[in-house]
């Protein structure tokens, strides 16, 4: 059996979000609705602030944040008059790529706000309330496939038109769910429900799982997709418990790996050592990107790491650069950085035998090997926000 409709309860959640209500959260990660990201963020204007710059540490492009500021100033409301302590909800869509603002509330004074509702055509539009705003947003549209696994749980599902990434995700969420089989035996019962855009300029987000459910030892068994930002997704079983996914980029890309992690001898110290980053050579100040988006935890002299930096992602998720020529400016502890930002350039500072990076990925406090694509994060889904969590859609 298989139906496809229009998900019903976006608008709702929609609602709550420009309302300013934080809707379900991972612990230390972006709040988040089951199974559409809407990501609903107080964020306040500080002294000496802009909103430009507001919306860029909060991860919006310059696209976006150019056509926010077109909107405002057809509105009749000048950006700079905005004053310091001054509370905006952002309202966020996160597919894939760039975080997508859904809207933008702004206090004009005591008595008025201005809320611009996102277009389908990438503008924004000056609204009356939160019911107008939801109808300036795309609807997503919600599949289900029902069947049993024929040879192969993917090929299954790519026969039944179930979109190659769902697929591709179907699999992940079945790896990374403790009581489900990875491989489901052949004849076994499976319901995968996704979502799709209705055309590629609406949200700019891809087909994407929201759940795969099977039959298993005589249970019926489910485990959700949890979007958690820029390249970072959740699966998460129905007691709380699951597993997200980063997926990192190189932060020096196309660098060679000179020293990869595990047991090699100290190249100055000349004795064994168990390495629990990776080398990364590349000449004297290459630029460093931010693998992931995230906030700088620590920025400045290490010891044996010379000029270090750390980007703390979500609570549990820490990645760290050594030995760095110098910093990029502007950041210190606090700053938010954006995947891709240029956040240092490689150096030989510290105990180093020449340019390199070295490169550290931290999971619960503890060194993980950094070539992996996708570090698996466990996370815990409770209380009452859990609750709603699931039951929503």
């Amino acid at each position: 059996m298989r139906f496809k409709g229009t998900f019903p309860s976006f608008a709702a959640r929609l609602l709550l979000a420009v309302a300013g209500v934080g809707l379900f959260a991972l612990q230390g990660g972006a709040a988040a609705a089951h199974p559409r990201l809407a990501d609903s963020r107080d964020v306040v204007l500080k002294k000496g602030d802009c909103l430009d710059g507001l919306l860029a540490r909060n991860g919006i492009g310059p696209n976006r944040r150019a056509a926010v500021m077109r909107a405002l100033v057809q509105d009749g409301f000048r950006p700079r008059a905005l004053r310091a302590g001054s509370h905006l909800v952002l309202t966020f869509a996160q597919g894939q790529g760039e975080k997508e603002i859904l809207t933008l509330k702004i206090p004009v004074n005591g008595h008025k706000t201005v809320l611009l509702a996102s277009r389908a055509d990438g503008s924004f539009a000056a609204v009356k309330d939160a019911q107008a705003a939801a109808a300036q947003v795309p609807q997503m549209t919600l599949h289900a496939v029902t069947g049993h696994v024929g040879r192969n749980f993917q090929s299954t599902l790519h026969a039944a038109g179930v979109p190659a990434k769902v697929a591709e995700e179907a699999h992940k969420a079945l790896v990374y769910a403790a009581d489900l089989p990875v491989r489901p035996a052949a004849g076994a019962w499976f319901h995968v429900v996704f979502e799709t855009a209705p055309h590629a300029g609406a949200a700019r987000a891809p087909a994407a799982l929201r759940s795969v459910t099977l039959d298993f030892k005589g249970r019926r068994r489910s485990v959700y997709r949890y979007p958690v930002g820029q390249d970072m997704t959740a699966f998460v079983e129905p007691n709380g418990l699951g597993m997200l996914l980063a997926h990192l980029a190189d932060p020096v890309p196309r660098a060679h790996v000179t020293s990869a992690w595990g047991w090699r001898i100290h190249p100055i110290l000349d004795r064994p050592e168990f390495h629990e980053g990776i080398d990364m050579a590349a000449p004297m100040g290459t630029p460093i990107r931010a693998p992931a988006s995230g906030t700088v935890v620590f920025a400045g002299e290490h010891g044996n790491y010379g000029i270090l930096l750390k980007i703390q992602h979500i609570s549990r998720l820490v990645t760290a650069y050594g030995h760095l020529e110098r910093i990029a400016g502007g950041l210190h502890d606090g700053t938010y950085v954006k995947k891709g930002q240029v956040v240092g350039y490689v150096g030989s500072s510290g105990l180093s035998t020449g340019p390199h990076l070295y490169y550290e990925v931290w999971v619960d406090g503890r060194r993980v090997n950094p070539a992996q694509k996708d570090i698996a994060v466990p996370v815990h889904l409770g209380g009452a926000r859990f609750r709603k969590f699931l039951s929503v859609g």
